[in-house]
C-alpha cells in the first residue's frame, strides 16, 4: 500500500495515540508505525491495553477506552465509539456509526433501566420496528440532571460509557440490564431528578454498522467516499472529498467546512452554505444551484429558471405564472416560492411540481397556511425551478443580504435585490431587474415597495428615475464638415450652418444651425460604440432582430458548458466588416459636435459685453446685434464670450 504522509495525520498528537511501541512494530514514530502496518498487510489485530469494548478481527487500535465493533479498522485515539468495518480514524471522542433511520431517537430513561424511544414515521403515518433485538448489546452514556427543592441550582452527573444488553422491547421502550449508574441523589442539596438523558446511543448490530472505505480517513464522523477525509464531525461521502466541522461533502472532489453542504462535483461550501451544482462555491449562509457560480453573503441565493408569478392559491396548492414562460420539463422538479406572511417573515417555500395545466402549477410536498398567517406573494413575484442545467443557469455571482441571481451570467449585490434575467447585473436595495444583459441600480424602500432608480439595457437604452447632472451645459449632435476638414483644424467656437446634410462656417447675417461645442452635456448621433451601419434598421432607424441558433460550447475535455440554444440577435449589415478597426466620430476630424441648445462659448470680435445680444458675423464669429440675437452672458477671454443659444 502507499505510504501515509505525516501531513495526512497532522492533527494527531502523542496524547491521542499513546505509546507507538505497543503497535508491536520496530517503528518509533506514529507515521512510521502506520506505514509499517500497511506495508505488512496489517499483521492481524494490534490492540492497545485498556479498551472499553472490542469485537472483531484485524483491528489496529492505539489509545484507550475505545468501543469498537467490526473488522479491519484502524483507530488512533481515545474515547471513540466505532460500529462498522474498514474505518480509518484519527482523533478522540468521535462516534462513527450508521444512523438506522431518520425517525429513531431516545426520549427518556427511568430508574428501572427502561429507555423510551420514538420510531414513528409521521410522513408515512406508521410505526416502524426498532433497529435492534432482545439480546443486542448497546453502548451509551447517561447524564442525570439534579436540582434542589426550589429548582434554583442544578448539577449534572455523567455515567461515562455504559455497555448494556437489551432484555425487553415494546413499542415505546426497551429495557437494558447491566446499567452501572446510581439514581440516588449526588448530595443532600440536589435531591430532585430533573432530567435524565442519553448521549451517543449505539446498538452493536448490523443496523448501526457503518461500512467505511479502507482508503478513506476519518477524523470526524463519516468518510465513506473513496480516498475521502472527514474532520471534526464531518461527513465525507464523495470520492476524494473533504468534510470538516459538522459539514457534508457528498459530491466527488467536493470540500465543505463549518456546517456547509457541498453536494455536486468539484463543489465547495463553507460557513452554513450549500453548493448544489457542479463547480459551484458558496460561503456565509448562501445557497447556490448554478454551475460555475459563486455565492456569498447572508442568505443570498443563486437559482436557475426564474418564473414570474401572478397568484398563489394556498388551499388548492397551486401557483399561477405569467403565460409565455419556459416550462419545459419542470414537472417533478423542486420549485422555490418567494413570499412573506402576516408577521412580515420573508420566506422561501419549497415544493414539488406535480403537474402543469396551461400556466397553473399544482404543487405537492409543501404545506401552506390558509388562515390569517397565509403566505402571500411579493410584488413583482417570482418562483425558481431548481434546475442546474446550463440552459437556465450558469456562471452567476451573488453577494450581500438575501439577494438573488437567477438565470445565466447574472450578478446581484445589495439588500434584497434580484437579477431575474440572463446577464442582468443589479446593485442597491429592494428591487428586481428583469432586463436581459442589463445594468441596474435598485432603490426600493421595502420588500413590498421595490423600485429601480437606474437601468442600462443591452441595446444601449438608459432609463433613470431622477435628474441627469453634468458640469457641461449644452445639447449637441454630430455633423460632418462639408470639406472634410482635411487639415484637422480645431473649429470649436464658431457658428455653423447646414450645407445639404453637412456643415460649413456661417457668414455675416446668416442663420446658424448652432455652435461647434467642446464640452457638450449630451451628444446625439455619436456613433460611439460601433459603425452606425453595423445593424440592419428600418426606415426610422430601428434595429431589426432575428432568432439565431447558438451552437453548444464545450470545454477542453469535451464537456458541455453551454448547451445549444436560440437567441434573438440584431441582424448584421452584410457591409459591416468585423476586422476593420472602428474609429469613433469624436476622434475623426471630419466630424464635429454642434451645440444647438444651451450655454455655449463662441468667438467674437472683442466688442461684446454682458447683457448684449449677438448675431453671426463674417467667418462664423459673434458680433453685436441691434435688436434680435442671442444673449451674451459674460466674457470668457479677449476673443470669446459665453452666450445662451437656442437654435
Amino acid at each position: 500500500m502507499a505510504n501515509i504522509h505525516p501531513n495526512d495525520i497532522g492533527l494527531a498528537t502523542y496524547a491521542d495515540v499513546g505509546n507507538v511501541e505497543r503497535l508491536r512494530t520496530s517503528a518509533k514514530t506514529v507515521v512510521e508505525a502506520i506505514n509499517e502496518i500497511y506495508q505488512t498487510g496489517g499483521g492481524g489485530s494490534s490492540i492497545d491495553e485498556n479498551q472499553f469494548y472490542v469485537d472483531g478481527e484485524n483491528n489496529v487500535i492505539v489509545g484507550k477506552n475505545n468501543a469498537v465493533r467490526g473488522s479491519n479498522n484502524l483507530i488512533i485515539g481515545s474515547n471513540n465509539i466505532i460500529v462498522g468495518n474498514n474505518v480509518n480514524l484519527i482523533g478522540g471522542n468521535k462516534t462513527v456509526y450508521k444512523e438506522p433511520n431518520a425517525y429513531f431517537y431516545i426520549t427518556w430513561i427511568d430508574t428501572d433501566g427502561k429507555i423510551y424511544y420514538d420510531n414513528y414515521d409521521y410522513d408515512a403515518d406508521q410505526q416502524l420496528p426498532p433497529p435492534f433485538e432482545i439480546g443486542d448489546k448497546v453502548i451509551f452514556s447517561l447524564v442525570l440532571q439534579w436540582t434542589d427543592e426550589n429548582w434554583e441550582d442544578w448539577v449534572s452527573v455523567d455515567s461515562g460509557l455504559q455497555l448494556c444488553e437489551i432484555s425487553e422491547i415494546s413499542e415505546s421502550y426497551f429495557k437494558v440490564i447491566g446499567l452501572s449508574m446510581s439514581f440516588d441523589p449526588p448530595d443532600e442539596i440536589h435531591t430532585v431528578l430533573d432530567c435524565p438523558y442519553i448521549n451517543n446511543f449505539v446498538a452493536l448490530n448490523d443496523n448501526f454498522s457503518y461500512e467505511g472505505n479502507i482508503k478513506a480517513l476519518v477524523m470526524g464522523t463519516e468518510a465513506s467516499g473513496t480516498n475521502s477525509i472527514s474532520l471534526n464531525s464531518g461527513h465525507a461521502k464523495g470520492s476524494y472529498s473533504l468534510a470538516a466541522n459538522y459539514s457534508t461533502a457528498s459530491g466527488n472532489y467536493a470540500a465543505s467546512f463549518g456546517y456547509g453542504k457541498a453536494e455536486a462535483l468539484y463543489s465547495f461550501a463553507a460557513n452554513s452554505s450549500q453548493a448544489h451544482a457542479e463547480r459551484s462555491a458558496s460561503f456565509n449562509a448562501s445557497y447556490n444551484y448554478s454551475p460555475y457560480s459563486f455565492s456569498c453573503g447572508n442568505y443570498t441565493r443563486i437559482y436557475g429558471r426564474p418564473l414570474k408569478c401572478t397568484s398563489l392559491n394556498n388551499a388548492a396548492k397551486t401557483l399561477t405564472i405569467e403565460s409565455g414562460q419556459d416550462t419545459t420539463n419542470i414537472v417533478g422538479k423542486k420549485i422555490i416560492i418567494r413570499c412573506y406572511n402576516k408577521n412580515n417573515s420573508f420566506l422561501f417555500k419549497e415544493a414539488t411540481i406535480s403537474s402543469i395545466n396551461n400556466n397553473v402549477l399544482t404543487l405537492t410536498d409543501v404545506s401552506f397556511s390558509t388562515n390569517t398567517y397565509a403566505e402571500t406573494l411579493l410584488p413583482q413575484p417570482y418562483a425558481f425551478v431548481l434546475d442546474t442545467s446550463s440552459n437556465y443557469t450558469l456562471a452567476d455571482f451573488v453577494s450581500g443580504y438575501y439577494s438573488i441571481a437567477s438565470g445565466k451570467y447574472s450578478f446581484a449585490h445589495g439588500i434584497h435585490v434580484h437579477s431575474a434575467a440572463h446577464g442582468a447585473s443589479t446593485f442597491g436595495k429592494y428591487g428586481n431587474n428583469e432586463e436581459m444583459f442589463s445594468l441596474g441600480l435598485a432603490n426600493g424602500e421595502t420588500l413590498k415597495t421595490p423600485g429601480m432608480a437606474f437601468l442600462v439595457r443591452s441595446n444601449g437604452n438608459v432609463s433613470a428615475d431622477g435628474e441627469y447632472s453634468s458640469p457641461c451645459a449644452d445639447y449637441s449632435e454630430f455633423f460632418e464638415w462639408a470639406d472634410g476638414n482635411p487639415e484637422s483644424e480645431d473649429r470649436t467656437g464658431y457658428f455653423v450652418r447646414l450645407s445639404g446634410d453637412k456643415i460649413i462656417k456661417c457668414d455675416d447675417f446668416e442663420t446658424p444651425l448652432g455652435i461647434v461645442s467642446a464640452t457638450p452635456a449630451i451628444v446625439g448621433d455619436s456613433g460611439e460604440m460601433h459603425w452606425q451601419g453595423k445593424f440592419v434598421t428600418d426606415d426610422f432607424g430601428r434595429v431589426q432582430y432575428h432568432d439565431v441558433v447558438v451552437p453548444a460550447e464545450l470545454d477542453e475535455e469535451g464537456n458541455v458548458l453551454i448547451e445549444e440554444h436560440i437567441e434573438s440577435q440584431p441582424i448584421l449589415n452584410p457591409e459591416w466588416n468585423a476586422e476593420t478597426k472602428y474609429i469613433p466620430r469624436k476622434d475623426r476630424p471630419e466630424w464635429a459636435t454642434v451645440g444647438v441648445l444651451g450655454k455655449l462659448i463662441v468667438y467674437d470680435d472683442g466688442t461684446l459685453e454682458s447683457g448684449d445680444v449677438c448675431r453671426c458675423g463674417e467667418g462664423g464669429i459673434a458680433v453685436k446685434s441691434i435688436e434680435n440675437g442671442y444673449p451674451v452672458l459674460k466674457r470668457i477671454a479677449d476673443d470669446k464670450v459665453l452666450i445662451w443659444f437656442k437654435g
